[in-house]
Parts: C-alpha cells; sequence; structure tokens
C-alpha cells in the first residue's frame, strides 16, 4: 500500500504584495541624486538590457548597485524584443558604457548576479572588446545579404534570447558599418 503524504501548508510569501499600485510615480533620471539616510546617491541611467536602467553610485561609501546593467561575469541580456522590433539596443548599451568609465576603480559594484567585485572600468573595457570583436565577426561572416533561419523548435527558455541576443548583434554591426541583410524569419 502506499502511503498518503500530508497535506502542504501553502508557501509563506517573504513579502506581502501591495494592495494597488501607486496612481503616479517619479521618474529617476540621469544625473538625480537620491538621499537615504545620510548618503546621496547619484542616478546614473544605462540602456540596452532595458530600455532605461537606472543604478545608484554613492561616492562617500565607494558603492555603485548597477543591477544588469554591468556584470562581473556573464553579459547582461542585450536583445531586440518584438516589441520594439527596430530597436538598437547593443548600440545603447555600449555607448551607456561611457557613463561607467568614470567611476572610480575601486568602486565595488553590486550586481544583480554573481558576486561584488572592484574594477568596473576594466570590466567594461573587456565587454567593448568582446563585442567589438563579434561585430568584426559578424561583419566578415555577413559580407553579403544572407537570410537567418530562427526555429521555432528552439526551447521557450532560450527562443527569445538567443534570437534576440543575435538580432541585437547584427542591428549593431548593421548600424555602425551601414550593412543591409533581410530580416531574420522564423520557421515552425
Amino acid at each position: 500500500l502506499a502511503r498518503k503524504s500530508p497535506p502542504r501548508a501553502p508557501a509563506k510569501t517573504t513579502m506581502p504584495m501591495p494592495a494597488a499600485l501607486p496612481m503616479a510615480f517619479r521618474r529617476l533620471e540621469d544625473g538625480d541624486i537620491l538621499t537615504i539616510g545620510e548618503h546621496d546617491w547619484h542616478v546614473v541611467v544605462g540602456s540596452g538590457h532595458s530600455p532605461e536602467h537606472a543604478c545608484l553610485h554613492c561616492h562617500s561609501l565607494g558603492v555603485m548597485l548597477s543591477g544588469d546593467q554591468i556584470l562581473p561575469i556573464i553579459t547582461s541580456n542585450v536583445s531586440v524584443h518584438a516589441t520594439e522590433p527596430a530597436a538598437n539596443p547593443l548600440k545603447a548599451w555600449m555607448e551607456s558604457h561611457d557613463k561607467f568609465l568614470d567611476t572610480p576603480e575601486e568602486t565595488l559594484v553590486l550586481p544583480a548576479h554573481n558576486l561584488p567585485f572592484h574594477g568596473v572600468r576594466e570590466r567594461l573595457r573587456d565587454r567593448i572588446t568582446h563585442h567589438e570583436d563579434r561585430m568584426l565577426a559578424i561583419e566578415e561572416t555577413c559580407d553579403e545579404p544572407r537570410m537567418g533561419i530562427v526555429s521555432q523548435r528552439t526551447p521557450a527558455a532560450t527562443s527569445t534570447v538567443v534570437p534576440g541576443d543575435g538580432c541585437a548583434g547584427w542591428g549593431y554591426s548593421r548600424a555602425i558599418r551601414r550593412h543591409y541583410t533581410q530580416p531574420i524569419r522564423a520557421t515552425s
């Protein structure tokens, strides 16, 4: 005979959901200063991973909350999405790096993924070089217009990231180097 397990209690939530969303908000803009406790946090808005991504930098503490804009090991997901197919998020992401290259090297960066790190300038230069190398490889491979094929049989977890990230790379390469290619078409 199989033993029947007792019913499980509902999972506890760590944070209650708000009763209602606020009717209005104040947008954080690049250059704003938020005072939290006794410290001023400077808003540095990047883009590419999302249309606007606010990072917070406290000069007096030597700390930056970078979220997904600057990551220590992996690269931010920078994708073209179906809702904005003409966007060039990789170009926006690469241009955003200029704002962060003035960050002092000793700043402790607290990313959304992986461990905190120092050396934001070195990390950004590494990402810039990496993506410039990838764009050169795309340009050399696609020296003439080609049709890209993306299968809809790709697992759901990667079907939006890989084609979106690939589209971002090609879009950036095309914008920078003025190439033209036919659009990617999906196959079933």
